[in-house]
């Protein structure tokens, strides 16, 4: 009877053991399903959003030629003196209200074997309407490369690195 009494705790034991197993697992899979799950899933979706009106922004300048136009000289392909000026105008115009950008132009050229960026104009390092400091922003950066024209037998490559923040801004 006493054999039958210990093999009993020992099932007991084993039993408890097991659920005891299954309890501790649970908690670390919950844990790491939490620390793993996006924090708020519609930052993601508004970064996809801003990351394709920024591209789509920059493509519809390109294809509307207004690169070549605002940049450059027709006759003597030299850079424009007023193109970041007139950038800027045409990006608050084109974007959203409430959405900040900051736009950097860059001229690609080749040297040896790698390609050397260089600040398309040193009196515009960047193009910006930032005005305060943003608090729970969501913020973007798109690349997109633009061959121009043959605009007085020169071909430049441009990369423009658009950034563009939403969010609310503080004082």
């Amino acid at each position: 009877m006493a054999d039958e009494l210990f093999m009993n705790r020992k099932g007991i034991s084993k039993i408890f053991e097991a659920l005891c197993s299954t309890v501790i697992l649970l908690i670390v899979i919950s844990v790491f399903s939490q620390l793993t799950a996006p924090s708020n899933p519609y930052s993601f979706q508004a970064e996809a959003e801003l990351r394709k009106l920024g591209y789509n922004v920059l493509q519809q300048m390109a294809i509307k030629g207004g690169i070549d136009n605002v940049f450059f000289n027709e006759t003597t392909g030299e850079l424009n003196e007023d193109w970041g000026l007139k950038v800027k105008i045409a990006l608050q115009n084109i974007l959203p209200k409430g959405l900040f950008f900051n736009l950097t132009v860059y001229n690609a050229t080749i040297q040896d074997d790698h390609v050397v960026l260089q600040l398309l104009d040193e009196n515009y390092p960047y193009i910006s309407n930032f005005v305060r400091k943003f608090e729970e922003s969501t913020a973007v950066g798109t690349t997109y490369i633009y061959t121009t024209k043959n605009i007085a037998g020169k071909v430049r490559i441009l990369v423009f690195y658009l950034n563009l923040i939403r969010g609310e801004s503080y004082g």
